[in-house]
């Protein structure tokens, strides 16, 4: 174990960034808080970011791919919410922008459907405006656009 006063090596650091990359995908945000945590000095993360890339270690495109996939398939996240969280890591937002585009249009109402058919087991039925509006903000809050909700509400 590394003494926590002890200032970590780039080569020592470069090791413990790999394994952090390989245990699941990792962005460069990711990455530089990392090197904070490990109390390296800012002068070597250029390097040791540009030497995870050159390795395939890091991929930003990969990055947005799994990121995308996983809030939609497991967290049932909308575009909003997605976009809003790769942002906060600033990612380029042509590579945003590009996988949210390839989103299927039916699976994707299809996971916004199925949180509707859950939320509505708590709910009246036929639904009350009220309830209306609970499921409406309950939608907003995963992430998905007003539009599509109201569309799909009145359906």
């Amino acid at each position: 174990m590394l003494n926590q006063n002890k200032e970590i090596t780039p080569e020592e650091a470069l090791v413990k960034l790999q394994s952090f990359c390989s245990y699941q995908e990792r962005c460069s945000k990711e990455v530089k808080d990392k090197l904070k945590r490990l109390k390296l000095g800012p002068q070597h993360f250029n390097s040791i970011i540009n030497s995870l890339k050159n390795d395939n270690f890091l991929n930003e495109e990969r990055y947005v791919k799994s990121f995308v996939s996983s809030k939609l398939n497991k967290n049932k996240w909308g575009r909003v919410k997605i976009r809003f969280e790769l942002k906060k890591k600033y990612l380029p937002e042509n590579l945003i922008n590009n996988e949210l585009s390839n989103i299927n249009e039916d699976k994707y109402e299809q996971t916004m459907q199925e949180l509707i058919d859950k939320k509505q087991k708590d709910l009246s039925s036929p639904l009350s405006v009220a309830d209306k509006d609970k499921l409406f903000r309950f939608l907003l809050s995963k992430g998905y656009e007003s539009e599509l909700i109201l569309k799909i509400i009145k359906e």
